[in-house]
């Protein structure tokens, strides 16, 4: 019987490793020509031949019509590259799309192999948040509009959208006057900020409840103003 032998360069290495997974290091890359003598999951290994060489990893996946498909596992600074195997002890091969599914499935992790990148991507929705409760301990589950409610009814409330947070009630918005006069809000404050005498009146209508404040920064300084039948006491 008439054995082949495998003519090596002086860089390869003998072939020692198991049957399924040999092993051959060249100073150049492989080429769609290299498939003779080669067989599916052979590594061919490039070594750059620099005083500090660069390592290379290729295997064979397919040899159609007398050409070999040699797909670029990636390259390191020195040293050498472990074997992929699966839960049986047997090698990994990339699919035809060059990708290497680390987790079984569709589902997981997918390493892809084109230009030399490690791509993740993880199937599924988003995840929930869970770390913000009420004092029942149930988790807040935002509204309609994709808003939550820190402190009840009223307060303040978060809008998610642009991830600011917009004070709706209980604290006062101040308005600055440069004008001599204005008609005031409820429950906004003024500040009056003129040379001359700022003239400030009271809304027409009011609750218990509602409030006014103002305070002074021009050197004119500010005044009450009210309406017919209201009284203003001290």
């Amino acid at each position: 019987m008439k054995r082949n032998h495998l003519r090596r360069s002086p860089l390869q290495t003998p072939i020692n490793s198991p049957e399924f997974m040999r092993t051959f290091t060249f100073d150049r890359a492989p080429l769609p020509s290299d498939y003779r003598s080669f067989k599916i999951s052979d590594l061919w290994i490039h070594r750059s031949p620099e005083e500090i060489p660069k390592y290379g990893y290729y295997v064979l996946v397919d040899k159609p019509n007398k050409s070999a498909v040699w797909i670029n596992l990636g390259a390191t600074e020195e040293g050498s590259i472990h074997e992929i195997t699966g839960d049986l002890g047997d090698p990994v091969i990339p699919d035809s799309s060059s990708n290497v599914n680390i987790v079984s499935g569709s589902d997981g992790v997918v390493f892809t192999g084109s230009d030399n990148t490690l791509t993740l991507t993880v199937d599924g929705a988003e995840g929930d948040i869970m770390t913000l409760t009420c004092d029942t301990g149930d988790p807040v589950t935002a509204d309609s509009n994709g808003n939550i409610n820190v402190i009840g009814s009223g307060g303040v409330t978060t809008f998610g959208s642009l991830n600011t947070i917009t004070i709706s009630h209980g604290v006062i918005t101040w308005n600055e006057i440069t004008d001599e006069s204005k008609d005031m809000e409820l429950n906004n404050g003024y500040i009056s900020n003129n040379s001359n005498l700022v003239t400030l009146t009271l809304p027409v209508n009011s609750s218990i409840g509602d409030f006014i404040m103002v305070d002074g920064k021009g050197a004119g300084g500010w005044k009450i103003a009210q309406n017919a039948g209201q009284t203003v006491h001290f």
